[in-house]
């Protein structure tokens, strides 16, 4: 009788020991799931916000570079004597960049000028530019036109303002608000031919030479448009080239950054 009782309490004792080991287990394997459940959540929304946050700084970005576009074709194409506009740059930063040159080509000869771009860098790899009195926002994937540039062709008149920015150097400002001023220093009419006048092409030489070139691409003046490494050209369709009247002219706007 002693010996059955005795067995009995050493199996009994042996299940609860697996029952215990079996429970451990259990919650050990449940809180590795919680945990890596939580890593995988956490890791996800931390990238998904980032996504909104930058997506975010761009839409505005690309807010503000509407009003400065706007702004400063009151000076070029209403005369103006100066216009600021004021930029929050958030963790982004302002700058002017390397200068650009536009060139018109017309029977009487090519016109040329430096221009020095606008540049927001809202992310990594994130830019809203402006140049030449166009607007575009670029990614490492390439950019588009935003805002088109000034120019007016028709089969009649022809009319390609050259929007000149200046700046004597390459600046930049980071964070917090920047203040955008553009003076209007100089206007000249370069070209102005009445009855007839050749309009051969239309050329930029920039960094963003691709996205131009889509730009040209999709207007029905150009006839064809390549790149030549940093150059895009428009070639001038026959139905534009010899409009009744030829207008080319050039306005300089004198940048400065506010802080």
């Amino acid at each position: 009788m002693p010996d059955r009782t005795r067995r009995r309490r050493q199996s009994s004792s042996g299940a609860n020991g697996d029952r215990g080991l079996s429970e451990v287990l259990s919650y050990a394997f449940i809180f590795s799931m919680l945990v890596v459940s939580i890593g995988i959540v956490t890791v996800g929304g931390v990238g998904a916000l980032q996504d909104v946050r930058t997506n975010e700084h761009v839409s505005n970005a690309e807010r503000a570079f509407d009003v400065l576009h706007d702004n400063l074709a009151d000076v070029h194409s209403e005369g103006a004597p100066s216009r600021a506009t004021e930029i929050a740059l958030g963790d982004g930063q302002l700058y002017l960049d390397d200068n650009v040159t536009m060139t018109v080509e017309t029977g009487s000869g090519t016109i040329d000028r430096e221009i020095r771009p606008v540049v927001f860098r809202v992310a990594e790899e994130q830019r809203m530019v402006y140049a030449a009195g166009a607007t575009l926002r670029t990614t490492r994937d390439g950019g588009v036109v935003v805002n088109d540039p000034p120019v007016l062709i028709s089969e009649d008149a022809v009319h390609v303002p050259i929007v000149q920015t200046t700046a004597p150097a390459v600046t930049g400002v980071g964070s917090g608000t920047v203040l955008v001023r553009g003076q209007s220093s100089n206007r000249s009419v370069t070209v102005d031919q009445a009855g007839g006048g050749d309009f051969e092409a239309l050329r930029i030489e920039t960094p963003r030479a691709e996205t131009w070139e889509q730009y040209f691409a999709r207007q029905p003046f150009c006839e064809s448009s390549s790149v030549t490494g940093s150059e895009a050209e428009c070639v001038i369709d026959d139905d534009y080239d010899d409009p009744d009247r030829l207008y080319v002219t050039v306005q300089r706007i004198d940048l400065t950054l506010i802080k």
